[in-house]
């Protein structure tokens, strides 16, 4: 095994190490004021959910063979407080029926290269609903959330650190996700609902993701002991 491969082997060891324990339902959280989305996956296939709600979305379900999707009452206009409230209450109801012993939790850390990261009214607020939803989960059962740099993210599921939405929604169709532009009328993979649904999806699918990215590189070989 060449040095770079043991140096990347290596530091996928480390992440998979901090990982919770193996369970059967992962679920990704991609958590904002302004466009939510949570992805439960499972045994029984894929759930969805997103928070952003257009008059055309309203009571929005969908459902095929690979996932279902949802659409929780959420209107923009109301005040931050009245919208955290209703984040709150969206993930109650979405993780409702889970085994907290049999759930993992994923969940987007802070973007501080984002561009409006230089905003320190924005990662207030970002970091003041992360910390609503920790709550959330606690006292659901559910043990704290997994915090995955988005980079890491990029990274695991489309295959670059620095991948666009594009990309990223171009991993959703390769795992089989059906065509979300389509299904919600619009033209670019950065716009709402699906760029949420995408991110959640691949939060949802991290631990695996890893996994696979560790089988790329081959183990180091034994060396046959001479006597």
């Amino acid at each position: 095994m060449k040095r770079s491969q043991q140096s990347e082997r290596a530091k996928l060891i480390k992440y998979q190490e901090r990982l919770p324990p193996k369970r059967p339902y992962q679920v990704g959280l991609d958590i904002s004021l302004n466009s939510p989305g949570l992805t439960i996956k499972g045994p029984n296939g894929v759930q969805c959910f997103f928070w952003r709600q257009r008059v055309r979305e309203a009571g929005f379900r969908y459902e095929d063979d690979f996932c279902s999707i949802e659409c929780i009452p959420y209107d923009l206009k109301d005040p931050k407080h009245v919208r955290v409230r209703k984040v709150a209450s969206g993930i109650r109801y979405a993780l409702g029926n889970l085994d907290p012993t049999s759930t993992n939790l994923f969940m987007e850390d802070l973007a501080y290269g984002a561009a409006n990261a230089g905003c320190s009214s924005s990662l207030t607020q970002l970091a003041g609903i992360a910390e609503v939803v920790k709550y959330v989960v606690d006292d659901m059962g559910f043990d704290p959330p997994y915090q995955v740099s988005p980079p890491t993210l990029k990274r695991m599921f489309s295959g670059h650190g620095l991948s666009k939405k594009d990309d990223m929604y171009r991993a959703w169709l390769e795992n089989g996700g059906p065509d979300l532009l389509t299904i919600f009328k619009v033209k670019r993979a950065d716009q709402k609902p699906v760029e949420d649904i995408v991110d959640s999806y691949g939060l949802a699918r991290f631990p695996e993701d890893l996994q696979l990215a560790m089988n790329e590189i081959a183990p180091p070989k034994l060396k046959r002991i001479k006597f």
